[in-house]
């Protein structure tokens, strides 16, 4: 006796075309929206993990509307005045700037990441102990934070800002606190 398949679609040959089409279609996807994926390697916090220090809170997330009426491409941390700022990565100080912030000197370091097309953007800075053109290692102290610390990740790939919580686990888990 002969039964009929319930499903006559799975002997289709364009079914499975499709199919594995839009399975491939969904991969792509989802390593393009986690670009973490792409450039391997764990991240340090710039940061030091001490719970006396808010620097372990998220001020104002990645792309929230702001009052600026746009989007904010970086996260802000809470830190307070003068917490030592760290390399999150191996790489070369790219780029060092200073900004006049309400008659206060502020410094932006841009970290060009080895073997890496991301170049992540410290800004708030108060001291800069770092010279452009140097090669930091993962950990190293990069200066000092003013008030709070902005940082910023640059997808040269991609010409696009991408979310720090793609490398850094946020918010920071309170267990691994000091």
């Amino acid at each position: 006796m002969y039964t009929r398949s319930p499903y006559p679609y799975l002997k289709n040959k364009t079914y499975h075309r499709v199919l594995g089409g839009i399975l491939l279609g969904f991969f792509i996807l989802i390593s393009a929206c986690n670009p973490g994926s792409m450039d391997g390697g764990n991240w340090t916090y710039p940061f030091p993990l001490i719970k006396s220090n808010a620097c372990y809170k998220v001020a104002t997330p990645f792309s929230v509307e702001n009052p600026w009426d746009h989007a904010h491409e970086a996260v802000d941390f809470a830190c307070l005045p003068e917490t030592p700022v760290y390399a999150v990565q191996a790489g070369e100080i790219e780029r060092i700037e200073y900004t006049d912030v309400l008659g206060e000197k502020r410094a932006q370091i841009t970290l060009a990441l080895k073997d890496s097309p991301l170049k992540v953007e410290y800004l708030n800075l108060k001291q800069v102990q770092v010279q452009q053109g140097q090669t930091v290692a993962k950990g190293e102290q990069l200066g000092l934070s003013a008030t709070g610390l902005h940082i910023g990740v640059w997808d040269e790939d991609r010409d696009i800002y991408v979310d720090p919580a793609h490398y850094l686990e946020l918010p920071v888990p309170e267990e691994i606190l000091d």
